[in-house]
């Protein structure tokens, strides 16, 4: 090599280092501020690298390698513009305001190709005689191989973005999958990990988790409706049975108030009426404690009622007429409740042989109504039974929507006076 010649070389590797440093001081100097960090550093790291391979050629006269070192640099600019714009969509546009966490594989597949394609146009602008052909054909069959290679790869990747796109999940979401409950823990570019009640770990691969139906306990509302079942004897009144699950229910903390709990008659089984509670609740982690407690109340309830569960068994019972008065008032309870009318909700107790209904203070069931009589009708108990008896009322008193002047009353009827609506119940304890 001629002295002229080396001493260029020598000015150019000089240059070409020079700036190279004074990049990396740049580079190390901002390295510590995150938008630099995420957006810029990559590709001003390149750049500086091709910009230094160029100015190296350039004041080495090495003119053969300069146009590729030029070409090199202008795909470096072209290819870290498009870096920052990616960057920013992926860190910004997707991850920050749409909520949208997109896998990073895929952000760097889209840079990969973004950078080669650029260098291979860059490199044919700068010498037309450059052929594609065979890196094109190279890269087509290298696409294959790896197409065929990563074939399930690929397709959790596709089903993660869509996951991400679509969220029918989230972290921290309760989800049914193929017969398996379990908390989301994580959800990455391939598989989505599941965390069972039993602390045991489900990985499930992106893929299957697009195919299969998924159940979703937690969006989009964390509303969870549960269910209990209770069967309860058929000497109960429906009304009472509901009233006493209302009640437990209302006992336990994790129950919502609103919407308010409900209960169901589903059957009548063989040896007991089979009613059903449905729970409002929101807290599903608990959701197994929030149950014992609503089982636990139901029993505590139950006692309180004076209902006991029966047993799965069939029992006859004979009679031999009706029972005497007074035996009969030990061991039933009879009640008004009050359907409609102004004391709507309330009970009257009929602890006595003879119940006074109407208007005023001085009646024993006071409904508070003005299209009812001061002296409306009577509840009177003879040979154990109760009976209605109209006490010449203005408008009449009605059981069952028909007219009674004295009627004897059974469990579940409902008398009508004036504008209130009364339903006679029977409780009996055990």
């Amino acid at each position: 090599m001629e002295p002229q010649s080396l001493m260029a070389v020598l000015q150019g590797a000089l240059v070409a280092g020079l700036l190279f440093v004074g990049m990396l001081a740049i580079s190390w100097a901002l390295g510590k501020r995150q938008w630099f960090s995420i957006w810029i550093k990559r590709p001003f790291q390149f750049f500086s690298l091709s910009a230094t391979i160029w100015l190296f050629f350039r004041i080495s006269h090495l003119s053969s390698l300069e146009r590729y070192a030029a070409a090199l640099t202008v795909a470096a600019a072209v290819g870290g513009a498009v870096h920052i714009i990616v960057s920013f969509l992926f860190t910004v546009f997707f991850s920050r305001k749409r909520d949208i966490h997109l896998p990073p594989l895929l952000r760097n597949v889209i840079l990969a190709v973004t950078y080669i394609a650029i260098l291979l146009v860059a490199l044919k602008t700068a010498d037309p005689n450059f052929s594609l052909s065979p890196l094109l054909v190279a890269s087509g069959v290298l696409s294959l191989v790896l197409g065929l290679a990563l074939q399930d790869v690929l397709s959790n990747l596709i089903a993660g973005v869509t996951l991400s796109v679509e969220k029918p999940l989230r972290t921290d979401d309760w989800v049914q999958v193929e017969g398996q409950e379990g908390k989301v823990v994580e959800i990455t570019w391939r598989t989505t990990k599941i965390l069972t009640r039993q602390n045991d770990y489900i990985i499930y691969p992106n893929r299957l988790i697009a195919e299969k139906a998924l159940c979703n306990l937690n969006y989009p509302s964390s509303l969870h409706w549960e269910f209990i079942q209770v069967g309860l004897p058929y000497s109960t009144l429906p009304s009472i049975a509901e009233e006493a699950l209302l009640e437990a229910a209302s006992r336990v903390p994790g129950v919502l108030s609103k919407p308010h709990p409900r209960v169901f008659l589903l059957r009548f089984d063989d040896s007991a009426i089979l009613y059903g509670l449905s729970l409002p609740i929101e807290d599903y982690d608990n959701s197994r404690l929030i149950l014992s407690d609503v089982r636990k109340e139901i029993y505590y309830a139950l006692k309180r009622y004076g209902i006991v569960i029966p047993f799965p068994i069939r029992t006859v019972q004979l009679h031999q007429g009706l029972p005497p008065a007074e035996e009969w008032k030990e061991t039933y309870r009879c009640r008004l409740k009050v359907l409609a009318g102004r004391r709507e909700g309330d009970f009257f107790p009929l602890d006595r042989d003879r119940i006074l209904v109407g208007r005023g203070e001085d009646c024993d069931v006071d409904l508070r109504d003005p299209t009812t009589s001061k002296e409306h009708a009577h509840i009177v108990l003879e040979d154990g039974h109760y009976f209605v008896q109209d006490a010449a009322s203005k408008h009449g008193t009605l059981v069952n929507g028909k007219p009674a002047e004295r009627r004897k009353l059974r469990s579940g009827d409902e008398i009508t006076i004036g504008e209130s609506v009364l339903r006679f119940e029977e409780i009996q304890f055990l």
